[in-house]
């Protein structure tokens, strides 16, 4: 059998720490050319060295997912560098200061909104062209379990997730006929580097309400969004995919 993505170009954002690293790397060794979109710049490249280390093709492109020129900037290199775009991986978010409702800034919740939403639509939106001229188009952006479960004290995170949820189906339903699949991976508690801001009670209390009885590795959401991006799951799309140990 060979490479799943061999040939393949694909754009990974927040792909300098957790899911997304796991991504380019997994997706590399596939056989993609992966662009990193991210703000840290140091760990974005070394990443990109691991993966031509490796014997792959990695580019690194400091973005702000939040800013829509930074956007078209990723997509306008990426098309430079490699000629065009075959895959989407919209993965770059941040969590929020667990706190009450009412003391949840306007200038907060906007934040979570511009990074966790604005970002997957300014990157779907100026990558749709060239995903249009692909054979094997995806968009593919992470959500979060916390989409489906209400939840106190991280309203803003919950919201901006479940918001992500229904961009991406929406997506699907029109731009099926484009042959673009379109999906979301949701990912319940993950050992990133965003789980510093989560209190060591709360993940606890994590762990013990998941069925397979730990958190999840970055590897474990790499793996089901390597299926989602390939040819295996090459009917399915609109689909909001739990990846969750059974919660």
């Amino acid at each position: 059998m060979g490479k799943m993505l061999k040939d393949r170009i694909a754009i990974i954002t927040g792909a300098a720490s957790g899911i997304g690293k796991a991504s380019a790397l997994l997706f590399s060794e596939e056989g993609a050319k992966v662009v990193i979109a991210d703000l840290n710049e140091q760990a974005g490249n070394e990443v990109v060295q691991l993966i031509k280390n490796n014997g792959g093709e990695a580019l690194f492109v400091k973005a702000d997912v939040s800013s829509e020129e930074d956007i078209k900037n990723v997509i306008e290199q990426t098309v430079e560098k490699f000629g065009g775009i075959d895959i989407l991986y919209n993965n770059a978010g941040i969590v929020q200061q667990e706190r009450p409702f009412e003391e949840m800034t306007t200038e907060e919740f906007k934040k979570i909104m511009d990074i966790n939403l604005f970002g997957p639509y300014y990157g779907s939106k100026y990558a749709l062209p060239y995903l249009e001229k692909s054979k094997h188009a995806v968009i593919l952006t992470t959500a979060s379990v916390a989409s489906f479960n209400a939840q106190k004290r991280i309203i803003g995170y919950c919201v901006s997730k479940a918001a992500v949820n229904m961009l991406s189906n929406c997506m699907a339903k029109e731009l099926g006929k484009k042959g673009i699949r379109v999906n979301t991976i949701n990912p319940a508690v993950t050992l990133t580097p965003l789980l510093g801001t989560v209190s060591e009670k709360k993940l606890a209390g994590a762990v013990r309400g998941i069925p397979l009885g730990r958190v999840a590795q970055p590897e474990d959401q790499a793996r089901v969004a390597l299926f989602l991006v390939s040819d295996l799951a090459g009917y399915v799309s609109g689909q909001n995919v739990r990846v969750d140990g059974g919660v």
